[in-house]
């Protein structure tokens, strides 16, 4: 027990341990597979929920409703990561990629669309450390910013 209407969707972790649910209450739930104890409901859509998948290697679900939405879950809190709104009707089914990184949604007006996941915060925050490059500031961007009046005249020819 737990949903307060029929239940529309269900899927269950890599592993078996977790499932989630979606229901015509407008909620998704998240299920520890061997006991049936409830670990977190996801509140959010306008609609009832018809379509739900974990997003493997990731603490991410996705979920899908009437409402044309579709809403990326942090597993762990509860709150939306991020929410997909460019279907002009009902969602009909996610599918995530094998990666994680994107994922395919069908709609009910025949339309498919294809979404890129954004990336976790830690993975951009490598990308950033390994791709980025910060020149060194000129002389006088030196004295315009911070101000340290150094005498550019000579510098500025080797800088």
């Amino acid at each position: 027990m737990g949903h307060h209407d029929g239940v529309t969707a269900i899927a269950f972790n890599a592993d078996g341990s977790q499932m989630i649910t979606g229901s015509f209450d407008t909620d998704v739930r998240i299920w520890e597979t061997n006991t049936g104890k409830k670990l977190n409901v996801f509140s959010g859509h306008n609609d009832r929920v018809v379509t739900v998948q974990f997003i493997p290697n990731s603490p991410l679900i996705i979920s899908g409703s009437n409402d044309r939405s579709i809403r990326l879950w942090n597993v762990d809190t509860g709150f939306v990561m991020y929410r997909y709104q460019a279907h002009t009707d009902r969602v009909l089914r996610v599918y995530p990629s094998r990666d994680g990184h994107f994922m395919i949604s069908t709609v009910m007006d025949g339309h498919i669309f294809f979404w890129v996941i954004p990336p976790r915060l830690e993975e951009m925050v490598a990308w950033a450390r390994a791709n980025r490059y910060v020149r060194p500031l000129t002389c006088a961007e030196e004295n315009l910013y911070l101000a340290s009046g150094r005498d550019c005249s000579a510098s500025e020819a080797t800088e």
